[in-house]
């Protein structure tokens, strides 16, 4: 038979409205000669126009619900027509109800419609929905008059904006004395840290020194003549000379006379030692 009219397929979700989707497929297999007798026929046509939850909600009903029309439409009014005021989706689907107002820039009538649509799912008397109005309509045509005088100016909106709550004066200075202390615990590390790597730098250099003392005294150089006798200076190559400040001798056997330019990168041509020239080297003041 030819398909004389279409029916609208229900999901079970809270935005549709189930007394809708009943009535309307009722209207449905009435006009293509379903009869509720025939319970086999008009329950496989109402399979057919289930989706989503609803389609899972009538294929977990058993067999013996499944096999009378009567007993199928019975479970969908107690499943999606009579609301059970506890269940938390239609607890929800009230509070957003009751706290829907119209957003700055949206459209007055986007916003009617969303209005419309829960108040149909809570089966929402129509006085509900218009306020003081007698109906609906009413309501809408007064809220588009409004409109199109300018009570949504964008100045006005501004004006009626809500104020940031500004934090008192007491949490300020609460949290700039924590900050302040904050600040004063990291300064005191920091000092600690730093003085306690120069002290450490210290004790490193005077424990070479001492140790370097100690092993010159304990095995002094071998000289084979006099003149490497006179020209021995002993090094020592993790120090630096505290006289002229080039390394690889001790302000002990330095032998700048302290006139001059001081660099490490200049080499005595008398004593070869790093940090003065000839000029300044106090052999050649001795000689």
């Amino acid at each position: 038979m030819e398909k004389l009219a279409n029916c609208r397929k229900f999901g079970g979700y809270p935005h549709e409205n189930a007394a809708l989707f009943i009535a309307d497929f009722e209207s449905y297999a009435t006009l293509h000669n379903i009869s509720p007798l025939d319970d086999n026929r008009i329950i496989a046509a109402l399979h057919l126009h289930l989706t989503g939850p609803a389609l899972t909600w009538f294929n977990s009903l058993s067999s013996e619900n499944k096999a009378s029309w009567e007993a199928i439409v019975h479970l969908f009014n107690d499943k999606y027509v009579d609301l059970d005021w506890q269940n938390p989706t239609v607890m929800l689907d009230s509070e957003i109800f009751e706290n829907m107002s119209l957003s700055s820039g949206q459209s007055i009538d986007d916003f009617y419609c969303q209005l419309v649509e829960k108040a149909n799912t809570l089966k929402k008397p129509d006085h509900e929905i218009a306020g003081n109005h007698r109906d609906s309509p009413s309501a809408l045509a007064a809220a588009k008059m409004g409109e199109a005088y300018g009570y949504r100016k964008a100045e006005l909106q501004v004006a009626a904006a809500s104020k940031q709550a500004k934090p008192s004066d007491k949490r300020d200075s609460e949290f700039a004395s924590l900050q302040s202390q904050i600040d004063t615990l990291t300064k005191a590390v920091q000092n600690l840290t730093a003085s306690k790597t120069d002290e450490s730098t210290k004790q490193n250099r005077r424990t070479d020194r001492f140790a370097y003392s100690l092993q010159q005294a304990t095995n002094p150089p071998q000289a084979t003549n006099s003149r490497q006798q006179a020209t021995y200076l002993p090094q020592a190559t993790n120090n630096l000379c505290f006289n002229c400040s080039s390394p690889n001798h001790i302000k002990r056997y330095c032998n700048w006379n302290g006139q001059g330019v001081s660099s490490s990168d200049i080499t005595c041509q008398l004593c070869d030692q790093n940090g003065h020239s000839a000029v300044n080297c106090e052999r050649l003041s001795g000689n």
